[in-house]
């Protein structure tokens, strides 16, 4: 998928998101209104029919089903970025290579910096600042234009090569197959389907932890007091993605 293609994905993706948060926002507003009638009524000793109680329930199951929908859309526009980010940065890194190409050979001295950070900046429209390191080389490339900004956010994108790309000062360049983009994950073809796998794989994680904690628990309880064979179950944060905590029967 180019780079064009990726951006219209996440566009898509963007305004998904933004029509689920809407929802899931009226959703809640209705559902602590309602919240707010039932305690209120409960306080000062007021009556509260079956068809409000029933109410509340539908408006707050709502809520957690509009909060589901909500971040299964975010999940799939952060997906979106990250193909739309490979995309860009392997255009860039070609770009780049290629034109490192055109000072192969050369010194790297403060005149040929500037003149070759100019050229990047105008022709491909984006930072890179690159350097060796433990015989490797490392280069950071960050979005200068607004519209590449948006798509795929301001933070640098990393890439490495087993070969120093100055050794003794002098430009060097590798082939662009033996770069490596680092911190970033391969290109999804499937952005919804890889957001509902991670949702059903998170359930199994949340059931396994709570498993593993009763076993915890069972084990703790059985020794004596001054064992220092007690196991931590730590703590896992439970996401809020599959149910809205801010909503309780009143």
């Amino acid at each position: 998928m180019t780079y064009q293609e990726s951006s219209s994905s996440v566009l898509i993706a963007y305004a998904n998101s933004e029509n689920t948060k809407t929802i899931f926002d009226t959703l809640t507003d209705k559902a602590y209104k309602l919240r707010s009638t039932l305690r209120y009524n409960s306080l000062h000793d007021l009556p509260i029919s079956e068809a409000a109680k029933a109410e509340y329930e539908a408006a707050k199951n709502a809520a957690n089903d509009a909060l589901v929908a909500r971040s299964r859309s975010e999940m799939i526009l952060d997906i979106c970025r990250d193909n739309a980010r490979s995309a860009w940065i392997f255009e860039k890194l070609s770009a780049f290579v290629d034109m490192l190409g055109t000072i192969a050979g050369k010194k790297y001295g403060p005149k040929t910096a500037q003149k070759f950070d100019a050229a990047i900046r105008a022709d491909l429209e984006c930072q890179v600042t690159f350097c060796d390191k433990y015989g490797h080389g490392y280069a950071e490339f960050s979005p200068l234009n607004p519209a590449d900004r948006r798509i795929i956010g301001g933070n640098a994108i990393c890439v490495s090569v087993s070969s120093e790309i100055l050794p003794g000062n002098v430009v060097t360049p590798a082939p662009l197959d033996q770069w490596k983009v680092l911190y970033l994950p391969e290109p999804v073809a499937d952005p919804e389907k890889r957001a509902d796998a991670i949702i059903a794989a998170h359930k199994e994680v949340l059931s396994a932890y709570e498993s593993f904690k009763r076993i915890v628990e069972t084990y703790n309880d059985l020794l004596p007091t001054a064992s220092t064979t007690r196991i931590e179950a730590g703590f896992f944060h439970e996401s809020s993605m599959y149910k809205f905590h801010g909503l309780r029967t009143a």
